[in-house]
């Protein structure tokens, strides 16, 4: 009785974690416009602000496999979390520009290092159940994303607007990761010295690269979409202002959706089935985008492609967790590097397609 309460516990620790991840990562990403306002950016700045946060977390990830081999996931998260937090905090308070650089490279290098920690702390709560439920992590993030536009919304017709979603999100962060030590999983911290053993074996890189190469294209998918998904229904296609947000809009709908039935999918066919499944979705999703511009389309086609890209992402993860169990810390921190690559991919590389060849084959390519 008293595992079966620790598991939970430490699943509820997690989903927790990946809640209050998502709700901060939104919280910035649509607050990018004022604080654009606020300091006076041009759009090459914001688009240093932007790779600050990605060189940032490609730093954390690193961070989270230092902290979890010498004392386990648990302690990642917890730090990844409260380094988030003061970041926000010193968002919110509007500090001097050279601060608030600091203290976004800080957030991206949380954001980092607490991906890997979640999802660390995901695959050996998944192993001590016995079944899938990765993806219902990877849902709870997608949903507060949701939340946050909402809050970011509400925010805007108040006279705090951005600063509201930005100490919501701090507030809710830091009192996220004060309780972490208490609810997430401890058990690697207590097999230290059966890690230590293990050391002397060489990870599996072959399946890291090959893992992490699907996490990569997961990703240049999933920022091509988050990055471009407006623009090109507003500037390529000229769609009324009132159905621009729809195609971001039901992309992350139907992620979230997928992301809620994928544990069942893979306790009844398998991790397998449901990946080449899924990569069928999105890749189909891409090519209606790239051959039928019109603008109801193509909100269906960025639905369609967050129906495949967000089961792609926690089967990832999950396979990674299962190329050496042993190692399954330091395995997901090398994957998780590969998403911060596919982030800058999606984001810079279909602005040169577009001035090339036009936007919609971005979206295939």
């Amino acid at each position: 009785m008293s595992a079966d309460v620790s598991i939970q516990r430490a699943r509820f620790g997690d989903t927790l974690a990946y809640v209050v991840q998502g709700f901060a990562f939104t919280a910035i990403v649509t607050s990018l416009p004022a604080l654009k306002d606020r300091y006076e950016l041009g759009d090459m700045a914001v688009g240093l602000v932007n790779l600050g946060v990605v060189v940032g977390a490609a730093l954390g990830s690193v961070l989270a496999d230092r902290l979890a081999v010498r004392f386990g996931s648990r302690i990642a998260v917890t730090t990844a979390l409260t380094l988030q937090g003061l970041a926000l905090v010193a968002v919110a308070l509007g500090v001097p520009f050279p601060v608030f650089v600091v203290a976004i490279v800080a957030f991206g290098l949380g954001l980092g290092a607490s991906d890997a920690g979640q999802a660390m702390q995901a695959v050996l709560i998944q192993r001590r159940i016995g079944k899938s439920v990765v993806g219902s992590f990877f849902a709870a993030f997608t949903a507060a994303g949701i939340v946050a536009t909402v809050v970011t919304s509400f925010s805007t017709a108040t006279t705090l607007g951005m600063t509201l979603t930005v100490s919501v999100a701090a507030v809710v962060v830091l009192a996220a990761a004060s309780a972490m030590p208490w609810l997430l999983d401890p058990s690697r911290e207590r097999g230290a010295d059966a890690v230590r053993e293990h050391h002397a074996r060489k990870l599996p890189v072959r399946g890291i690269v090959l893992v992490g190469l699907l996490l990569l294209g997961a990703f240049v998918a999933d920022s091509t979409v988050q990055s471009w998904s407006s623009i090109y229904l507003s500037d390529t296609l000229g769609a009324p202002e009132a159905l621009v947000p729809l195609g971001l809009g039901v992309y992350l709908a139907l992620t979230l959706i997928t992301r809620t039935v994928l544990d069942f999918v893979v306790r009844a066919y398998g991790r397998f089935v449901l990946g080449a499944v899924t990569m069928g979705i999105a890749i189909g999703g891409a090519v209606l985008l790239a051959l039928v511009p019109h603008e109801w389309v193509a909100i269906a086609g960025f639905g369609v492609m967050g129906l495949g890209v967000g089961a792609i992402v926690p089967l990832v993860y999950s396979a990674a967790g299962d190329l050496a169990p042993e190692r399954s810390d330091e395995v997901i921190a090398r994957v998780n590097i590969f998403q911060y690559g596919g982030s800058v991919v999606g984001a810079v590389v279909p602005g040169f397609i577009s001035d090339a060849i036009g936007l919609n084959w971005a979206f295939l390519v």
